[in-house]
């Protein structure tokens, strides 16, 4: 224990002098009412002397308070810089996490803060988070949404009829007739003194003038109308020679699609050429490798296509909170994942016979068979295992909904078509042996 030390000096009556170690202070009164002053500032004690009843009340001095002060807002300046530029970062777990520009992460009253403040953007990275984790699964689900209807009118899209259409003319309008407006009649008295000469004297002068008014309105009409029967003239004679040429232009097209198809039905490797390009078109959202053979002779297209693995599809599954500050990320289950699968190869092979069912207007079978790179647990080797193998007709897809193509199951589609498959209701597949051309 430190050593301690007090001394008290009376002063003046009703006045002492304290010294101790930590300074010195004075003392004001006596019984009942006494005040300190110090350095630490001013203590009053109000007492009833028999009683052992006191209040006292404490004030700082002004310099220390006022340090204080300076200290708290300097405090508050400095917590309100580093808030100044707030992170948000969301994990592949999906916990959002709020810091400070020093790195310190936020909590309590400053995480709420955070929220409050920037809660549209911070929901916007949570979407995009949600997104990555989710991976493109509405993209492989609807891979044969946007599958061409096979028999199209047009094969060949030419460029169209770029010259614009005369427009017809339109009358100008007419300008107002002028009016005649007379002078009121003279009165009694004015006629005493001349006023009914003047009067009908103007009235004279006023006829003439609305006469010349409506020789000069007519002769503007008349203007007006020859105007517009030449403009109409010309206008006739120029929109017949537009329709000429845009009917020659139809015909050249016309020529020009019936010559692409002609040339598609007798030049095997042109018509290869064409089904090869429509293929390497397509964008798809995982790597899908296709290779095709064409029977002329038996208006057929034979599809062989390397399906992507289950595993390339998102393994995760993940949805943001009821409180919407959180994202939930689940293990998908096999289950759901195995006819997650199942729908994308079947989207796959429908979409490829539609294409090829479009591009050639002589193929009345397209053969779509898909396999995919799988594990044999006798031996260890990964062997090519055929999935799937359709034979679709242009007739059968024809019969689809290609207005509201989202209504299709593209597993229940391909199943009304012939074809080889050994899938469980799972989604789990067996090995086939695909069609082949005989």
């Amino acid at each position: 224990m430190g050593l301690r030390f007090r001394k008290s000096f009376k002063v003046a009556p009703g006045m002492r002098l304290n010294v101790s170690g930590s300074g010195s202070s004075l003392s004001l009164g006596g019984r009942g009412l006494t005040t300190n002053i110090s350095k630490r500032g001013t203590r009053s004690t109000v007492s009833i002397p028999g009683t052992g009843l006191s209040y006292s009340s404490s004030s700082r001095s002004s310099s220390q308070e006022s340090h204080r002060r300076l200290e708290k807002a300097e405090r508050e300046r400095r917590r309100a810089e580093a808030l100044s530029k707030i992170r948000v970062t969301v994990d592949e777990t999906g916990v959002v996490t709020c810091s400070d520009k020093h790195g310190d992460v936020l909590k309590g009253r400053e995480l709420s803060m955070a929220w409050d403040r920037h809660a549209d953007a911070i929901r916007t990275l949570m979407e995009d988070a949600l997104e990555r984790i989710n991976g493109d699964v509405d993209l492989l689900k609807g891979i044969c949404y946007d599958a061409p209807f096979p028999s199209p009118e047009v094969l060949l899209v030419c460029e169209p009829f770029a010259e614009p259409e005369p427009q017809k003319p339109v009358r100008s309008s007419y300008p107002l007739e002028p009016r005649l407006e007379l002078p009121s009649i003279p009165g009694t008295l004015s006629r005493l003194f001349g006023g009914q000469k003047r009067f009908e004297k103007r009235v004279r002068e006023l006829e003439l003038g609305h006469a010349q008014a409506i020789d000069r309105h007519n002769q503007i009409i008349a203007q007006i109308n020859e105007n517009y029967a030449t403009a109409i003239r010309q206008w006739q004679g120029s929109h017949a020679r537009w329709i000429e040429a845009k009917e020659a232009h139809s015909k050249k097209a016309a020529l020009v699609e019936q010559e692409y198809r002609n040339k598609l039905a007798s030049d095997e490797e042109f018509a290869g050429s064409e089904l090869e390009n429509a293929l390497n078109d397509l964008d798809w959202p995982r790597e899908t490798l296709t290779s095709y053979e064409l029977e002329r002779d038996h208006n057929s297209v034979w599809l062989d296509v390397d399906f992507p693995e289950i595993e390339d599809l998102p393994q995760r599954v993940a949805a943001i909170a009821a409180s919407g500050k959180k994202i939930n990320v689940k293990t998908k289950p096999q289950k759901a994942l195995r006819l997650e699968y199942a729908n994308h190869i079947h989207g796959i092979a429908l979409r490829l016979a539609c294409v090829s069912s479009a591009t050639l207007p002589w193929a009345s079978v397209i053969v779509v068979s898909g396999y995919s790179q799988r594990m044999d647990s006798a031996t260890g080797h990964t062997n090519d295992d055929y999935l799937l193998s359709v034979r679709f007709t242009r007739a059968g897809l024809e019969r689809l909904n290609f207005d509201d193509m989202r209504s299709i199951d593209p597993v229940s589609a391909v199943a009304a078509f012939e074809h080889q498959r050994k899938m469980t209701a799972t989604g789990i597949f067996k090995a086939i042996s695909p069609y082949a051309p005989e």
